[in-house]
């Protein structure tokens, strides 16, 4: 077991035998198999500090961990599992998206072809070529009928996904195409451009209906709400912007990021907005009133990508060599993957049941997840830990907010104040005091 990069502090056996986790000073935990002491998937990132600890549930499917970061963290102990890779494209892959009804997957590349995937195999099942430049975004429609593919050539095409033929091309940007998408009842497309327009096309004819201007750089991503009544616009003028739908009039602009924005979509309900930024941060916005909700920090570069689940309670974003799941209501990073090169594109399936990632290394890979916040080991994560969850954890993965009184007794972080013991002795009293404030 040599691919820890500093001292392991622990191990320990799967319930069944065949698998064994570390923890190490390296800050990661891993997997392996207890057969032929091969790791198995990637490295579980995200600690701070040395993992100390980590162990198994008594199902063998959950790993907590324990680290001097003052944190302990939950995982599922299958989710590392790279379950396909896609190889065939032979420049960098920019973009990888599920069909509506999740079987397949169409990648946009760099060698100016768009391919389409059965989820099940590794080999394409059409390539779409007529592109003269980088593809960098394809997208199916919302019947898995017709993909829309946009590129460096200033164009957008639409293609039938079953035959792979040619339906039309849409032209009039001046610039690079960096996506395109169709509107939710799919009668629509919505480009975004380095000329710093988005354009709305209808989807059965070609022909432009809107031209969305007052971005002051490239435009980089426009998607519909799931409504269809609003565009979001993601910008390089380091702001993302919504407009109506229908007559183009600007709603509101989004400001914070301190670089470009690289992307920019809607949460199913339509309620909120997620942004993934050059300056390493993706952040989430009340769709209503422009309102920032929560900036998720730690990413180890650029953020490319960022997709809400489809019942919106997590996000995936792509950065530079890692993929992050998030909590979005709280912020709370939830674990983090990775490939050996940079990440370009990251969504889940319909199902949220898989991610795929598109990444420089010419691939797209697939993988299994499956996030689950037990609060039974949630309670073995604070014994593991040797410390306790702060309230705000607590709530996170189901818990009341009120501490356990050992962590008081035993004056745990961040229990270890004045307020707290007389609280705990208005508690016992029969009192039903505030809690108090936490660190």
């Amino acid at each position: 077991m040599l691919n820890h990069q500093a001292a392991v502090l622990s191990a320990a056996f799967s319930p069944d035998g065949r698998r064994i986790v570390t923890a190490s000073e390296d800050r990661t935990a891993r997997l392996w198999d207890s057969a032929t002491a091969r790791p198995i998937g990637e490295p579980l990132r995200g600690h701070l500090g040395a993992v100390m600890h980590a162990a198994f549930s008594l199902d063998g499917r959950r790993i907590v961990t324990a680290s001097d970061d003052h944190t302990a963290r939950l995982w599922n102990g299958e989710v590392v599992r790279l379950t396909a890779v896609l190889r065939g494209h032979e420049a960098s892959v920019f973009s990888a998206r599920f069909s509506p009804d999740g079987r397949r997957i169409v990648t946009a590349s760099a060698d100016q072809t768009a391919r389409v995937w059965y989820r099940e195999t590794d080999n394409p099942i059409l390539v779409l070529e007529g592109h003269d430049n980088t593809v960098f975004s394809a997208r199916f429609s919302p019947d898995g009928r017709r993909i829309v593919t946009a590129s460096a050539d200033q164009t957008a095409r639409v293609w039938d996904s079953l035959s792979g033929a040619l339906i039309f091309v849409l032209t009039g940007h001046n610039d690079i195409v960096f996506s395109a998408a169709f509107s939710p009842d799919g009668r629509r497309i919505v480009t975004a451009s380095a000329d710093q327009t988005a354009r709305v096309w209808d989807s059965e004819t070609g022909q432009s209906i809107l031209v969305l201007t007052g971005q002051q750089g490239a435009v980089r991503d426009a998607e519909f709400s799931p409504d269809g009544r609003r565009i979001v616009t993601a910008s390089e003028d380091r702001t993302a912007r919504l407009w109506d739908s229908q007559t183009g009039r600007s709603i509101l602009v989004l400001t914070g990021h301190r670089d470009s924005v690289s992307r920019a979509t809607f949460s199913p309900d339509g309620s909120r907005i997620v942004t993934a930024s050059e300056d390493r941060t993706a952040r989430l916005w009340d769709s209503q009133t422009g309102r920032s909700i929560l900036v998720l920090t730690g990413q180890q570069g650029a953020v490319r990508d960022a997709e809400f689940s489809p019942d919106g309670r997590r996000i995936v974003t792509a950065s530079e060599e890692t993929a992050g799941l998030w909590d979005s209501e709280t912020g709370n990073p939830i674990f983090e993957f990775g490939q050996q090169d940079t990440l370009l594109g990251a969504e889940f399936s319909p199902d949220g049941e898989r991610i795929v990632t598109a990444s420089r290394d010419e691939t797209a890979s697939l993988w299994g997840v499956e996030v689950v916040n037990t609060p039974d080991l949630a309670v073995r994560a604070e014994v593991a830990a040797s410390r306790c969850l702060t309230p705000a954890q607590r709530k996170s993965v189901s818990l009341p907010p009120d501490p356990p009184a050992w962590c008081i007794e035993m004056e745990k972080w961040p229990y270890q104040t004045d307020a707290w013991k007389n609280w705990l002795r208005a508690t016992r009293a029969g009192e039903n005091p505030a809690l108090p404030l936490t660190e």
